[in-house]
């Protein structure tokens, strides 16, 4: 009696672990696609933009085709810049105030 009381308890307890473990399978598996179903959907705009950044390329191509805007344009913008940088440093030590403007550039970083 004893030994058909243990084995009918090893088996259902066996039948409970083996239900947990597929309940744990299951819901790992609804978890991944519930994944694979979000990044998908999360994937469409950032396609979208993708589309939009290509378009506007080829249309900027196509605008500039023929022109020497790129080759001319482009660098006196960042020439621009660059003079502008110089004209900024040396107006910063003409003026004598190097100290002061390091001073809040590094207040500026800290924060």
């Amino acid at each position: 009696v004893g030994i058909v009381f243990s084995g009918t308890l090893a088996f259902i307890g066996n039948e409970d672990i083996s239900d947990a473990c597929t309940n744990t399978f299951e819901y790992g598996d609804a978890l991944i696609q519930d994944s694979q179903s979000f990044l998908s959907r999360a994937k469409t705009p950032l396609v979208n933009i993708d589309d939009i950044a290509q378009d506007a390329a080829n249309d900027a191509q196509q605008l500039f085709l023929g022109t020497d805007y790129i080759q001319t344009g482009a660098n006196e913008i960042s020439l621009s810049f660059k003079n502008y940088g110089i004209a900024h440093r040396e107006g910063i030590d003409l003026s004598g105030s190097r100290t002061e403007y390091n001073l809040v550039v590094t207040s500026f970083q800290d924060k």
